[in-house]
């Protein structure tokens, strides 16, 4: 009897670890009203000047970053728009609008977070600047504490190849269903081997608010204009893996929507477009932006 006890339990012990544990399902369905698709097109057109993106990591309570916001308005004005900038604001205490009595506006993003722990995280110094997503020889760490470094890394990288033409159309939105469209064309001039991702950012301009201002002795500024602030994103915070072989000749036309939040401006958004690495390497290989129309 006590043999038959001791059997069942064995076999129920098995039962129980051996049990089926099905995989995750994703139950969302894709949009079929997006275009995405991919060909080869051998009419290959001239390849594009390389543009640079400059990722700015800033804070509303951040003494020091209005004098980074006057270096990116130096770089601008010196490279013009070969030059695309995203500013994103990390959470913390430079950020969080809970630790100060000046305003309710908050300008961090679920996304902007992705991206900074791409980056390892902010580390509790603004600003910082990522020039490219590159490692450069004489950095020790791909953000720049150092606002006047990041012009002179911006002059390095225009000199690059672009090896991918990146074309912005029919970037519009739609006030009646509150939501932006955009179509992305990509046209690689270039053959390439390591996978690459697309990411289609909504930037929004002109954001007057609070700053916290170094150059006026740390007082606040009521009415400062934040400039290029990350919003959200068209795509996947990382990118969209451009699955498919990157032949020269190989296009790739992507759509993608996104419903625009009632606090902000429509007349003062745009779409910016990177193609990037995402291994051993993020490097940014060439970016786009427009202005997304009524």
């Amino acid at each position: 009897m006590m043999r038959l006890i001791y059997s069942l339990i064995f076999a129920s012990l098995i039962f129980v670890s051996c049990k089926e544990i099905p995989p995750a399902i994703d139950f969302t369905l894709p949009d079929l009203t997006l275009l995405d698709t991919t060909y080869v097109d051998l009419n290959i057109p001239t390849p594009q000047e390389k543009h640079v993106l400059v990722e700015e990591l800033t804070g509303i309570a951040c003494t020091g970053c209005p004098g980074g916001h006057l270096k990116l308005e130096e770089i601008e004005d010196t490279y013009g728009d070969k030059v695309e900038v995203i500013s994103i604001h990390p959470k913390g205490v430079f950020t969080n609008p809970q630790f100060y009595s000046q305003f309710d506006l908050d300008l961090t993003t679920d996304a902007g977070e992705d991206i900074v722990a791409l980056f390892g995280g902010y580390g509790g110094q603004l600003p910082q600047g990522i020039v490219d997503r590159v490692v450069y020889s004489d950095q020790s760490d791909i953000k720049m504490g150092t606002a006047s470094v990041w012009i002179v890394k911006v002059g390095e990288q225009l000199s690059a190849d672009s090896k991918v033409n990146i074309s912005i159309e029919n970037a519009n939105y739609d006030e009646s269903v509150k939501e932006a469209r955009v179509k992305v064309k990509l046209h690689y001039t270039e053959a390439l081997q390591d996978d690459q991702y697309l990411s289609v950012y909504l930037l929004e301009d002109s954001i007057v608010a609070p700053q916290l201002n170094g150059n006026l002795d740390g007082e606040w500024e009521s009415n400062y204009t934040h400039r290029h602030t990350l919003r959200a994103l068209f795509s996947n915070s990382l990118g969209d893996l451009l699955n498919a072989q990157l032949e020269v000749g190989r296009v790739f036309e992507k759509e993608y929507k996104l419903v625009i939040d009632d606090s902000w401006d429509s007349h003062h958004l745009h779409v910016l477009a990177s193609v990037h690495y995402k291994s051993d390497s993020n490097n940014v290989v060439n970016v786009r932006s427009a202005h997304i129309g009524h």
